[in-house]
């Protein structure tokens, strides 16, 4: 069997995929969407914290605390962006974005 081929459950072969779907129990997905969304929150409100106080306190607005709050900045925009859509697919079970995402790729290619 090639890399583009993958395996069905009743012993098909579907051409042109690249990976074959795993049938993973439900509670597994609901596991990851908790863990999912505690670490997100917690990204998004340390980090904002970070930045408050980076702002509010003159002392803290040195050198080195400037490396530290552009990490700071990106993680929480990580946090922000990236958090919600991986617990909705986890709830979902599924990427919802497939069809807005294979448009882009088609359009970015052509």
């Amino acid at each position: 069997m090639r890399a583009s081929e993958a395996m069905e459950p009743d012993g098909g072969q579907v051409i042109g995929t690249l990976f074959s779907k795993v049938d993973v129990p439900d509670h597994a997905h609901y596991i990851v969407a908790v863990f999912v969304l505690a670490i997100g929150a917690l990204g998004v409100t340390g980090n904002a914290l970070v930045m408050f106080a980076f702002y509010s306190n003159k002392k803290l607005r040195n050198l080195p605390n400037y490396f530290i709050m552009n990490l700071a900045v990106s993680d929480f925009l990580m946090a922000f962006t990236q958090s919600p859509i991986f617990f909705i697919n986890s709830l979902y079970k599924e990427w919802l974005l497939e069809k807005q995402g294979s448009s882009i790729r088609h359009t970015a290619v052509s």
